[in-house]
């Protein structure tokens, strides 16, 4: 009887992966295009181990019933994915999506961007995130229609440097060396604090504290410290005022440090330390202190403050270690940096946009209003 369900089971989703296959292969948007290529061969490689599954599906079974299920859950695992991720954006990703796809292009472009720009989509339930099996960025519905928070394209886009299937790319070989060297260094040093704990008999706590920084650090929160430097990096001040910004919505304490379960972002209060100290060391003094002080008022309006647990798993010489880490990262492998006084293409739109809402903030919605306009015209005269 289980045998039935099972093998019913798997026909099903066979049948699903056919019909995922029938609308990725119509699907006719042009901009959409590397989405429904990445679908189609997915499903094509998903739909021949299905077939070879059935086809083997009562030997399997007699052997080891217990592996056949492990098959199909696999399986079953692999076309959900596909229906969620790709092919529901080629469901129902907006038009406008088109605009924000050329908008990545053209921040490739303007940052010498060395892989392939990903495709956005308007289909994200939260904030923006990163889905490395499709190349795919995905951003709240409507996030076309508006400025302050677009800086966060260039943190996401720092994600694909990090894929495996650019692992051997030797253009970013530099790139990579730099970044082992960083986890190799945040790993010897935690672990050395824990055999230093271990030969004086320190608290279990302790060291289920330092256990849990250490696999949260390497490669994790190191990962998204890259990416947010490679934001400030490449874009400048107009990213850590978009992740002020970002934080005012947030409730959680922006200094909460594990203590027992590995989390796979930092605290905002180390991801803002590490803008800072990454805008001072680009020359943006000014914004730096700016945004520092911006910053400081709004944790002290939120009632948090910084404990000593915060503090140890993020002291300034280690964070500045990184920024350090992470530039030299960057400028190895060519990006283009941010300048103070001399910002062009994308990354002069969304700087400006964040000086018109300090100038204006309540006659702001206008002025984005008339700048996103203006900016899809730029980027259609550019594909044409």
């Amino acid at each position: 009887m289980v045998f039935d369900l099972f093998l019913g089971a798997l026909l099903q989703v066979k049948k699903r992966a056919l019909h995922l296959q029938e609308v990725a292969v119509t699907n006719p948007r042009s901009d959409l295009r590397d989405i429904q290529r990445q679908c189609i061969e997915k499903l094509k490689q998903a739909l021949a181990e299905i077939d070879g599954l059935i086809v083997e599906t009562e030997t399997i079974w007699r052997q080891d019933p217990s592996l056949a299920l492990d098959l199909y859950r696999h399986l079953s695992d692999q076309v959900f994915i596909i229906e969620r991720n790709g092919v529901f954006s080629l469901i129902h990703s907006p038009e406008s999506d088109a605009f924000l796809t050329k908008l990545i292009q053209q921040i490739c472009r303007d940052i010498g961007f060395p892989v392939l720009a990903p495709t956005v989509s308007q289909t994200s339930r939260t904030h923006y995130r990163f889905e490395r099996q499709f190349n795919l960025m995905f951003v709240p519905p409507l996030e076309s229609r508006f400025l302050l928070h677009l800086p966060d394209l260039y943190h996401e886009l720092c994600h694909p440097l990090f894929s495996k299937e650019y692992k051997q790319l030797p253009s970013l070989q530099p790139f990579r060396t730099q970044f082992s060297n960083m986890v190799l260094d945040r790993t010897q040093a935690l672990t050395q604090q824990m055999q230093m704990l271990d030969r004086r008999e320190g608290p279990a706590e302790e060291m289920l504290r330092l256990n849990t920084w250490l696999a949260s650090w390497a490669p994790d929160w190191l990962e998204e410290f890259y990416c947010d430097l490679f934001a400030v990096f490449t874009l400048g001040p107009a990213y850590a005022w978009a992740n002020c910004y970002l934080c005012l919505k947030l409730r959680e304490n922006p200094f909460a440090t594990p203590s027992e379960v590995k989390v796979e972002h930092p605290p905002n209060a180390a991801r803002m330390s590490i803008m800072l100290m990454g805008l001072r060391r680009l020359g943006f003094d000014d914004a730096a202190d700016g945004c520092s002080a911006l910053w400081a008022n709004q944790v002290q309006t939120t009632g948090y403050s910084e404990d000593m647990a915060f503090g140890q798993c993020f002291p300034d010489t280690v964070l500045e270690d990184v920024v350090s880490n992470a530039f030299k990262a960057f400028e190895d492998i060519g990006l283009r940096r941010s300048e103070p006084g001399k910002h062009a293409g994308v990354a002069l739109c969304l700087n400006q946009a964040w000086d018109s809402f300090w100038t204006d903030p309540e006659g702001f919605g206008e002025w984005e209003t008339k700048a996103v306009t203006h900016l899809q015209k730029e980027l259609a005269g550019a594909a044409s």
